[in-house]
């Protein structure tokens, strides 16, 4: 760890082939959540940094993040988001882990499922909705429909 930071990097350039693999994915996974603009806690990188050395599997991993997050005494702003990002970068990671993966409709439900399984109720359903977004164009509004309901 360099200054209080992971550095899969380092891992990656210089580490054994199972470290590297798994920095990479949770490299990938964090960065994920980034995209999205969420933070990973500094928790969730420790956790990281023991399943790459091989102290801990995923699961573990995964379990720690949430018995980390239900016993934290005090909260502060930004922890639902940043236990959000914690959660699905572990379950990213784990995904990412396995021989492959099914694109199929029904695989597609169950990616959703395992990469919110624990962060958000309607993980894995179908989710239809209604919304209404309006788009303007120079001369003229149209609208875009869809319909909604959880299955």
């Amino acid at each position: 760890m360099k200054d209080g930071y992971i550095d899969f990097d380092e891992y990656i350039k210089q580490g054994e082939p199972d470290k590297r693999e798994k920095a990479t994915l949770w490299r990938t996974a964090i960065g994920l959540q980034a995209v999205d603009g969420l933070k990973t806690s500094e928790y969730l990188k420790e956790t990281a940094r023991k399943h790459i050395e091989g102290e801990i599997d995923i699961d573990q991993a995964r379990e720690l993040i949430k018995t980390y997050y239900q016993s934290k005494q005090s909260r502060e702003p930004d922890d639902d988001q940043m236990q959000e990002a914690d959660k699905v970068s572990a379950n990213i990671t784990k995904i990412l882990s396995s021989a492959s993966l099914d694109f199929s409709s029904q695989g597609i439900l169950a990616l959703h499922r395992r990469i919110f399984e624990g962060v958000f109720k309607h993980a894995g359903k179908f989710m239809l909705f209604a919304r209404e977004i309006r788009v303007r164009r120079p001369s003229s509004p149209f609208f875009i429909y869809g319909i909604s309901d959880f299955r």
